[in-house]
């Protein structure tokens, strides 16, 4: 197992535990999200699927609250007791609710009230939880040489995660969706542990976030905010994942509406995203072991974060050039495909060059109130222009890229002064 573990990652000895349980965290992470996922979406669109825009609304509001709150937490507690709090509340939230579910009649008012709820509850974890929390943790244990050289395969880690919970919630849900909270709220307490383990293995203490953070007060905590507008290179990774987030959300709704237009009912479509989804694992899942991590030390993060926008103008390019549902399948595999498995983890690795505090309040408000925000206006974009199409985004999408482009090798290049690394990367 060590020599298969070395031919696919560059890990040095004293780091294969550490790799492991950070690897099993996001496992346990992904998987118990991908049990919750098909519970949010079930409940989110009960009475039709109009709703989807508000809800997204709701959601971008309920960030604007969230946000702040964790800043102010994040001042005041250290880094560790900061995670246990938030994946405690977390699995005590899945709990709540399932009692709650188990307690209202189905169709009810009253359930498809609470529905929304967690619909929007869900929808923030995932943000916070998943992303904010998970890489700003590894970003403060790691290394920009190490981040670069196991974040891929951390990411391997996470997408496995995404194909077991995604299997698990449709062999737990035969016994309800109950069942399927209280499976979640597992995995969400074994994350825990696979957390603690990794903070000893790497001898870090429960010490504060941030030096002299202790007196935050509730009303500095958009300091995250504040430090993205005053630091050019946090404003570059800003401006990634607003290109990232339009792309994927543009595709996302076309994806919606094809469906529904080609596609006789709703389990059909069901199926025929699911098929969307096990392509994109796979595909993510190849490019995180064998790529990802040797892309960036050989070719360098430009080149890397680059592949994103890329990928994204040839998903769009196809789908107008031939609008079907073939098409459309291959365009979101490798859109996505690219998207989680070379372009996430290159984005991870340039929190490793940044300040700590910048990476549990800067990282927080991006990958929460602005990736939130992005695609909720992104949504309602697209409801006010019902004829918006990929052959008419294309005027967009072409400029738009090589812009994306050019804040990729900007940013690489604010890595590089950064970390003192050398041309590669």
């Amino acid at each position: 197992m060590l020599r298969l573990l070395h031919r696919v990652v560059a890990v040095e000895p004293g780091e294969r535990r550490g790799l492991l349980l950070a690897t099993a965290w996001f496992f346990c992470l992904l998987a118990s999200y991908y049990l919750l996922r098909p519970v949010r979406d079930a409940l989110g669109v009960e009475r039709g699927e109009t709703a989807l825009k508000w809800l997204f609304l709701a959601t971008f509001l309920a960030t604007l609250v969230v946000v702040p709150a964790y800043a102010w937490l994040a001042g005041r507690l250290p880094r560790q007791r900061l995670l246990r709090r938030v994946y405690h509340t977390a699995s005590a939230a899945c709990v709540g609710f399932a009692a709650v579910l188990w307690w209202l009649p189905p169709g009810s008012d009253a359930r498809v009230a609470v529905g929304y709820v967690f619909f929007v509850a869900v929808s923030v974890y995932n943000l916070l939880g998943l992303s904010a929390l998970f890489w700003g943790f590894l970003a403060d244990l790691y290394r920009p040489e190490q981040g670069k050289r196991l974040f891929g395969f951390i990411a391997a880690g996470g997408t496995l995660g995404s194909v077991a919970g995604s299997g698990l919630a449709g062999v737990v849900a035969l016994w309800g969706v109950e069942a399927v909270l209280l499976a979640a709220a597992a995995g969400i307490q074994a994350s825990v542990w696979c957390m603690r383990a990794l903070a000893r293995a790497h001898h870090a203490d429960d010490g504060g976030i941030a030096s002299g953070r202790a007196s935050a007060t509730f009303a500095d905590a958009w300091r995250g905010a504040r430090q993205i507008a005053g630091s050019p290179y946090l404003a570059g990774i800003a401006a990634l994942t607003l290109f990232d987030v339009f792309a994927s959300t543009f595709l996302y709704a076309t994806q919606g509406a094809m469906a529904r237009a080609l596609l006789a009912d709703q389990a059909a479509r069901t199926q025929f995203f699911a098929r969307i989804d096990l392509g994109v694992n796979v595909l993510a899942l190849v490019f995180e072991v064998f790529v990802a991590a040797r892309a960036m030390r050989r070719l360098g993060l430009a080149v890397v974060l680059g592949a994103l926008p890329l990928a994204s103008l040839s998903a769009l390019t196809a789908l107008a050039a031939a609008p079907s549902l073939f098409v459309l399948w291959c365009a979101q595999v490798v859109h996505r495909g690219v998207k989680f498995g070379i372009a996430k983890p290159a984005r991870e690795v340039l929190f490793t060059a940044v300040a700590r505090h910048e990476k549990y309040e800067a990282k927080a408000f991006l990958d929460t109130a602005v990736n939130r925000g992005a695609d909720t206006a992104v949504l309602w974009l697209l409801a006010a222009v019902p004829r918006a199409t990929p052959g008419a985004a294309l005027w967009v999408a072409v400029p738009g890229a090589a812009a994306w482009i050019l804040t990729s090798v900007l940013v690489a290049r604010g890595f590089r002064r950064r970390t003192g690394s050398g041309p590669a990367t």
